[in-house]
């Protein structure tokens, strides 16, 4: 066993060792053993106790999942394990997860002592003893009083997952509806704790889940926090999640409910724009049967008819009416002076595919998006000096992709600045400079063709044709929350964008999105 007076002093008196090998090396007054046929799985309560774990790590998880069972709030523990085992082995990782490291100690250290005071052989590797506190109170509803602030309602999405969420004060801890969770299949780990509901009656919670939330802000960047949250059934559908004290204290938020209805984030630099109305904008609703609406109606429930009709989607991108996509006919001057008669004819048959694209692109079911890592901060460069040749190219490149509708004016707290690169015919290409954006965004996998397909799927063709999309970036939408990222700034203003343009992070990977759905049906067989 290990020197338990040295560690009692960092915690407290064991009460309980979870796995001896042999009586005489037991130093608590409960121990359990093959030998005296005692087993710690079919304890049934751990109330006010303090257990110790030291057991090879085959045996450690199955102890520390019955432990995490039968545990409540005033249960502590201590556990030594390899230091490398959290590591190595995730389930011990998530079982431990909470648990706070209290010592180390190093390999070759007289750590292991007998029950008679006797050294044992020191330790082959080193270890770590983690300790598992007792838990605080976990309240669902604090008693009533005329300070309690009521909450906020909001609409933003729970591990990627469309949620209504509330900032409640008056509960403990951030909860999640154990509905919410077996819907979108989210996974947990286990816990055992106790929480006081708003009628005084208690329930028991043994689920908790880690996830990352995103709520949309008054200025139109989305709030992001990775949150761990109580499992807990909710049979109230009007949220999915309550966001408690330990978030607000968090976030040094300050709520107006009189006011705006709004939750001022001090730690992140953010507004978010809530609602004490039951019914959020936006809000969805859980589908009926026809006999359920005739039963609801025969009782007095107000019914309403909503027609609905097709609205073509140009006019909804970006939440605003703009041009739809088209494209200004090729005329004769758009066509290089070295291309033959015969193609020059072929050109102008199909001049209206191979013009200039303008105005927004369609929805193609796949738009760019700029996930960034948790506790990014907007980022924002000063523009660089340019050349007298260079403004005036700036000043005829932004006019232009205003016209078209690519870009706007900005007012965002993101600001990249310009580049530019000479093309091959001495032209200029404006590019951004989005270094700094692309160090915090979180890289996207798109699968890259296998060469050996591609070259089999060629077989037996005699045919060849390359296909180059014109502005085939700005063919594609930027996703709506996603804009005020794009932000770059010049010398005559700031504007962002509202299509995807070279210079991002992932945009390679957005683009073969797009080309695999759009040629889904012809990959590899015909298209590559």
């Amino acid at each position: 066993m290990a020197d338990f007076l040295s560690l009692q002093d960092l915690t407290r008196v064991f009460t309980r060792d979870a796995f001896v090998t042999h009586p005489d090396d037991a130093r608590c007054r409960v121990y359990h053993t093959r030998v005296s046929g005692q087993r710690f799985l079919e304890v049934h309560t751990l109330a006010n106790e303090h257990v110790w774990f030291a057991a090879p790590v085959q045996s450690l998880r199955f102890l520390l999942e019955h432990y995490t069972r039968v545990r409540d709030a005033s249960t502590t523990a201590c556990v030594m394990l390899p230091s490398d085992a959290m590591q190595n082995h995730a389930g011990l990782r998530a079982l431990l997860q909470g648990w706070q490291k209290m010592k180390t100690f190093p390999a070759g250290y007289p750590l292991l002592v007998r029950a008679t005071g006797e050294p044992r052989l020191a330790l082959p590797f080193s270890v770590d003893i983690m300790y598992d506190p007792p838990k605080p109170a976990i309240s669902l509803a604090q008693k009533p009083t005329p300070e309690i602030t009521p909450f906020l309602r909001f609409v933003g999405t729970v591990a990627g997952h469309r949620a209504r969420m509330a900032a409640d004060t008056q509960a403990s801890h951030c909860f999640v509806s154990a509905e919410f969770v077996q819907r979108h299949g989210l996974l947990t780990s286990p816990t055992a704790l106790t929480v006081t509901l708003a009628n005084d009656a208690t329930s028991r919670i043994t689920e908790q889940c880690n996830f990352h939330i995103s709520i949309p802000s008054k200025c139109g960047i989305i709030y992001k926090h990775k949150i761990t949250a109580f499992v807990l059934p909710m049979g109230d559908k009007k949220q999915d999640m309550l966001l408690g004290q330990n978030w607000l204290q968090w976030e040094k938020a300050v709520i107006d409910c009189d006011g705006a209805g709004t939750v001022s984030l001090k730690r992140a630099g953010l507004i978010l724009e809530g609602s004490k109305s039951e019914v959020l904008a936006g809000d969805d609703y859980e589908l009926i049967s026809a006999e359920d609406t005739a039963r609801l109606a025969a009782a007095g429930a107000r019914c309403f008819t909503i027609n609905i009709t097709e609205k073509h989607m140009h006019t909804l991108a970006h939440g605003e009416a703009h041009e739809a996509f088209s494209s200004s006919p090729l005329t004769d001057a758009d066509i290089p002076e070295h291309v033959s008669p015969g193609t020059r004819a072929l050109l102008m048959q199909y001049k209206g595919v191979f013009g200039h694209p303008k105005g927004l692109p369609p929805d193609r079911g796949i738009a760019h998006v700029i996930p960034e890592v948790e506790g990014a901060r907007p980022v924002y460069s000063r523009p660089y000096r340019l050349s007298p040749k260079e403004s005036e190219e700036v000043q005829k490149q932004i006019k232009q992709l205003l016209e078209d509708g690519f870009i706007e004016p900005s007012t965002s707290p993101y600001g990249s600045p310009i580049i530019f690169v000479p093309k091959k015919d001495g032209r200029l290409r404006m590019c951004l400079d989005t270094r700094r954006l692309n160090a915090q965004t979180i890289p996207m996998r798109t699968p890259i063709p296998r060469p050996e397909m591609l070259f089999d799927a060629l077989q037996g063709a005699k045919h060849f044709t390359a296909l180059d999309l014109t502005s085939g970036y700005h063919q594609i939408l930027i996703n709506k929350t996603d804009v005020p990222k794009t932000a770059f700034v010049t010398p005559f203003g700031q504007y962002q964008f509202k299509v995807l343009s070279f210079g991002f992070a992932n945009a390679p990977a957005t683009f073969q999105a797009v080309m695999n759905k759009t040629f889904s049906d012809m990959l590899y067989n015909g298209v590559l």
